[in-house]
């Protein structure tokens, strides 16, 4: 019976491994690139989410985070709230996307009606707008399925008809643990009610090849060490029933760069590449980026492991992950008030001889996609636009055919082919340690 087990179980991790291979080589050679274009917007009456594609995690934090400093997140205190949920709950919200909301939409319920509350203490009058960008993450740092929110929140509110920045105290711990005492009982009663968290037998998936990884990385505790390490409580932090809440991490309302590094960090990949190494035996090593609590500074993973970890935190299709909410919400009807200003479009030439009464239409173009030396000097202060003699480098222009291409590699003796593809080979055989 283990045995029919253990075959059923190998099998799985088959078909599941080969529904990902092709996802798995887009996470790592998009990782590299640390840049991409935002995804697509669908909008909604208060709120709007973007659609992801297959590797949208790995791709997107870095013009993502620029596109989000430059073009929503106003100039103001800015507040990050991170919602994580028990185990007994992480399958159950994996699966269905409609409860993940339903926690999202109550937190945001809370913690509004707690900004509106305190501006309302302050003397604030009129209509109070909150705003928020959420962002979903389904990993831990420990490459198990760990589904959670980052939302950055104006530290205030915004009143009256000219949307006047209101800002409000930071949370004290008995008011984090208010917020979440109220996102739980709403969250239980509704998940309740819908029949959710009836009690029920799970069964194991076996048609799915992605819930069964998930499946997997979820029951698969890291047994590491020893003795667990004492957890230190943390300032403006709250544990309800297995949730937690922590909303100790603000940025000033000038420091735009740290806005854009806290924004990159709720947007990142699940994989980092600079902590995967290679040993000597085949195996792959993954650093954490902080000790776990049993003290486990690294992870020791066979190839088939890895690739079952990577796989089953990989993005699924059509998942939302980066949502705007509030009067942030591209329909919000005080959203122009709220957001940065654009920079105005240049006039076209010829305008300053333009006849009176004949002036053009300026049209405000669409913001496109920060080019890749933009990137690069922004996030990892490299300007490849200077030279080595001292002198700043210029665009001559841009080659898109496939014949010139050829014609300009060959003038310069540059090999115009593609590199020879590495012969396949079987990975080395692992020690038995018999």
């Amino acid at each position: 019976m283990a045995e029919a087990r253990s075959e059923q179980r190998k099998a799985t991790t088959s078909a599941a491994s080969s529904g990902v291979v092709r996802r798995l080589r887009a996470l790592a050679s998009t990782s590299r690139s640390r840049a991409s274009s935002l995804p697509a917007i669908r909008s909604r009456s208060r709120s709007v989410s973007v659609k992801p594609s297959t590797a949208t995690l790995a791709v997107m934090p870095h013009d993502a985070a620029a596109q989000l400093v430059d073009a929503v997140l106003p100039e103001v205190p800015i507040r990050q709230w991170t919602l994580a949920f028990p185990w007994r709950l992480r399958w159950l919200l994996l699966r269905d996307g409609p409860s993940l909301s339903l926690c999202l939409r109550e937190l945001l319920r809370a913690t509004f009606a707690w900004q509106r509350r305190r501006a309302r203490r302050q003397g604030a009058m009129g209509t109070l707008e909150c705003g928020a960008v959420s962002m979903l993450q389904l990993f831990s740092g420990a490459l198990q399925p760990h589904p959670h929110f980052h939302v950055l929140v104006p530290d205030g509110v915004f009143a009256g008809p000219g949307c006047a920045f209101v800002a409000v105290p930071p949370p004290s711990d008995e008011e984090v643990t208010k917020v979440l005492e109220r996102v739980v009982r709403r969250v239980t009663r509704r998940l309740e009610a819908a029949g959710v968290l009836a009690p029920q037998e799970v069964e194991r998936p076996e048609e799915d090849s992605m819930e069964a990884l998930q499946w997997y990385g979820l029951q698969e505790r890291l047994a590491l060490a020893v003795e667990p390490l004492p957890r230190r409580p943390r300032a403006h932090q709250a544990v309800v029933d297995g949730f937690s809440l922590h909303a100790g991490t603000a940025v000033q309302a000038r420091d735009r760069d740290g806005l854009e590094r806290l924004a990159r960090y709720g947007a990142r990949g699940p994989l980092c590449e600079e902590r995967l190494t290679r040993r000597d035996d085949g195996r792959y090593e993954y650093a954490l980026k902080r000790p776990l609590r049993s003290g486990a500074t690294a992870l020791v993973l066979t190839p088939l492991q890895l690739l079952r970890r990577a796989g089953a935190v990989l993005p699924q299709e059509r998942k939302h992950l980066l949502r705007f909410h509030g009067v942030l919400a591209p329909n919000a009807k005080a959203r122009a008030q709220v957001v940065p200003k654009p920079a105005p479009p240049p006039l076209p030439p010829g305008v300053g001889n333009a006849p009176l009464g004949a002036a053009p239409k300026r049209e405000l173009p669409r913001r496109p996609r920060l080019d890749w030396a933009t990137l690069l000097h922004r996030t990892w202060a490299v300007d490849i636009m200077t030279c080595r003699c001292g002198g700043r480098r210029r665009v001559l222009a841009v080659v898109t055919s496939r014949a010139a291409c050829h014609a300009v590699l060959a003038h310069l003796g540059l090999p115009a082919g593609p590199p020879p593809l590495p012969r396949a080979c079987s990975p080395p055989q692992l020690p038995l340690g018999l």
